[in-house]
């Protein structure tokens, strides 16, 4: 009988790759601004635990202050941003459009001048939004933050119909 004809290669499948070095390279690149800020919040209060100077970790205010430090607290604007970004199904107004996540098909965007009629179903933990629009189709999204309604609710609140 034949021996194996195929392709050879030499590398293990176990073996890390540069692919595998360029991914956690760019993870650390990403994660650098956290982590200088985490450093320089957990020094700043050990310098300040020991009054600006030069510090020793078997300081016990050094110790009691590192025990209160407290994650660092990011700005409103950019923790909103954040959370918009890492939110499955959320909705934003651009515009005169209504964008459900990142709008890159075209049945995830309406515009509001097309919006008849809207209700909200109420669930346990999101609310089902059937919205109406001017060529008669209608179309349910689920809104589990309340941005949906919220936005229909600024810019169409005369076409909200009650749940029968």
């Amino acid at each position: 009988m034949g021996g194996y004809v195929g392709p050879v290669w030499r590398g293990v499948i176990t073996s890390p790759t540069p692919a595998v070095f360029v991914c956690i390279a760019g993870w650390l690149l990403l994660l650098l601004p956290l982590i200088i800020g985490v450093v320089h919040v957990f020094t700043k209060a050990l310098l300040a635990a020991n009054g600006g100077g030069p510090w020793r970790l078997q300081s016990p205010r050094l110790v009691a202050a590192a025990a209160e430090i407290r994650p660092m607290k990011l700005p409103h604007v950019f923790r909103f941003w954040l959370s918009g970004r890492f939110r499955h199904e959320a909705y934003e107004l651009c515009g005169s459009e209504i964008v459900r996540g990142r709008g890159a098909s075209p049945e995830d965007r309406l515009q509001v001048a097309d919006v008849t009629g809207w209700q909200v179903h109420p669930e346990m933990v999101f609310d089902v939004v059937e919205i109406t629009l001017a060529d008669g189709r209608r179309v349910v999204w689920l809104d589990k933050y309340d941005d949906l309604t919220s936005i229909l609710r600024r810019v169409a609140p005369s076409r909200e119909q009650a749940v029968a």
